[in-house]
């Protein structure tokens, strides 16, 4: 196999989102260079996310697949597996599941700032999942091409490869979607709304007013921290 070993493969995903990321937020930049707020930048970063989290949820839907139709998993006792042996949280229902509710979320993560905390944590343990899920692969399928492990009932060195591949996608889209989703809720408010929905999809948005709002609340914490 002429590939990068699972590590360097894995920080290779990694980086190829984090670029992805950037090429993205320079087009929405590009896109909005003639407007006088940031309104128009955040709409093209969040459409791009909404089609970041689309690809993340179709790279899912073989894990469901796998979790419906195979009645072994993929690794004898892989790192999620649970205490009693009966099966994984990786390659049995609970991170396609929860993946595909984390990123359901993420496509309304312009109504709410609980959405996105939401989203994001969801991201985070996905990524941390399908990294776990790349290594145990890859020593998988290292260990059967050189005899020393068995192949699990109902796969193949191809099928094993390909879902190798699938780990290593979904860690470049989490990532690129993971790097949107803190970008935008850093501008939009992590604990509170900047901007309503109306305003980011209309953009109505007096950036003055929001301004001079933003002082008066200042202030008024200010006061009453003086005990005035």
């Amino acid at each position: 196999m002429d590939e990068l070993p699972a590590p360097q493969a894995i920080g290779a995903a990694y980086v190829a989102g984090l670029c992805s990321f950037v090429v993205i937020f320079i087009a929405a930049l590009i896109s909005s260079r003639r407007s006088v707020t940031e309104i128009p930048q955040l709409r093209f970063l969040i459409r791009a996310l909404r089609g970041l989290l689309l690809a993340y949820i179709a790279l899912l839907a073989p894990l469901l697949t796998l979790a419906a139709r195979w009645d072994a998993m993929p690794i004898p006792r892989p790192i999620t597996a649970y205490r009693d042996g009966s099966g994984s949280w990786n390659y049995g229902w609970g991170r396609p599941m929860t993946g595909m509710a984390s990123a359901f979320m993420g496509m309304f993560m312009d109504y709410h700032p609980g959405v996105r905390c939401i989203c994001m944590g969801g991201l985070s343990v996905g990524l941390v999942l399908d990294t776990i899920s790349a290594i145990d692969l890859d020593t998988q399928r290292y260990c059967v091409a050189e005899g020393r492990c068995p192949m699990a009932k109902g796969y193949t060195a191809q099928l094993l490869q390909w879902l190798y591949f699938r780990e290593m996608a979904a860690c470049a889209i989490g990532t690129c979607a993971l790097a949107h989703i803190l970008y935008l809720s850093a501008v939009t408010g992590v604990f509170r709304t900047r901007y309503t929905y109306r305003q980011l999809h209309t953009g109505q948005h007096n950036r003055a007013a929001a301004l001079r709002k933003e002082l008066q609340r200042t202030k008024h914490l200010y006061s009453q921290s003086r005990g005035v």
